[in-house]
């Protein structure tokens, strides 16, 4: 499946060479990728809110308006996964060892190796990945 907007949690300063957080509600922020075609395209940079009144469902509104249609995640708990399925947001799993930084785990998505994550796979806890 071709998605056309990624977004991969990511450590400052963020960009495909960035490394990738292991935290999607606490991480900084979010690198948007374009596709179209099969590549990458246009790089943009999302401001995670703080980690205050919604979790880590705070940051999934803010995927959604900017049309996510896809994440990478290395580990998510059930509730904003569920959120992010509601949303409309497919969740791939990329292992944070074998898929380190952004662009690697973009090139993941373009290749098609990263499966979605099902709620079974959901991390209970903030040390799971």
């Amino acid at each position: 499946m071709e998605f056309n907007l990624i977004a991969v949690p990511s450590e400052l300063p963020g960009g495909l060479a960035s490394n990738r957080s292991g935290h999607f509600g606490h991480c900084e922020l979010f690198t948007l990728v374009s596709t179209r075609g099969g590549r990458a395209g246009e790089v943009s940079l999302l401001a995670n809110p703080p980690h205050g009144a919604g979790g880590c469902l705070a940051p999934i509104g803010l995927l959604r308006e900017r049309q996510v249609d896809a994440i990478v995640v290395g580990g998510v708990g059930k509730r904003p996964l569920q959120a992010m399925g509601e949303a409309g947001i497919a969740v791939l799993f990329a292992p944070m060892n074998e898929y380190p930084t952004v662009g690697a785990a973009v090139e993941g998505v373009l290749q098609a190796k990263l499966p979605r994550m099902a709620l079974q796979q959901a991390c209970t806890g903030h040390d799971c990945h």
